[in-house]
């Protein structure tokens, strides 16, 4: 049912101890589906731990893809690293960070932004085009579904959706 809603391929996984064995299926998946993707737009619905998105760049990393998450659901430390001030010109330079995983993560600054306008967004479509130009895959985490139906407005921004939820 998802899938038709979205008119996108869904992968179902069982979190399990080793995160990583099960964020690598979920790679694989991917792969399989559309080997020539660029960007995944990952949103948790329920999701008792949020770092799905970062475990799903980790394991595009662990394979050699130069990998970058945009992080727009979580808060960027540094007030001058605001994602929407740098795309919609109030800021020069935005701050990413790279971690040794090889990811390379870009935030926002939520408390200071607005969701439903940065998240379907012409610039935002661009500065992610762009992205696609200078990283193999770039994975795009949002804020979680269940208290934000914003997020849905990054579907049609990104080749592929990948939804993580608890299973009960």
């Amino acid at each position: 049912e998802i899938e038709q809603k979205l008119k996108a391929p869904v992968v179902a996984f069982v979190h399990k101890k080793d995160r990583a064995e099960e964020f690598k299926k979920a790679f694989l998946f991917l792969e399989k589906e559309n080997a020539a993707h660029k960007s995944i737009a990952y949103l948790p619905y329920h999701a008792k731990n949020a770092d799905g998105a970062y475990d799903l760049a980790k394991a595009y990393a662990s394979m050699e893809y130069n990998t970058l998450l945009l992080n727009l659901a979580a808060d960027a430390e540094d007030a001058d690293a605001g994602f929407s001030e740098y795309l919609y010109g109030s800021a020069d330079k935005i701050k990413s960070e790279k971690f040794e995983d090889e990811v390379t993560v870009i935030s926002r600054k939520v408390s200071v932004e607005e969701n439903r306008e940065l998240m379907s967004s012409k610039v935002l479509k661009t500065f992610i085009g762009e992205m696609e130009e200078k990283y193999d895959r770039v994975i795009v985490n949002t804020p979680d579904l269940m208290f934000s139906s914003d997020a849905y407005g990054i579907i049609p921004v990104c080749d592929q959706i990948l939804i993580g939820c608890k299973r009960r």
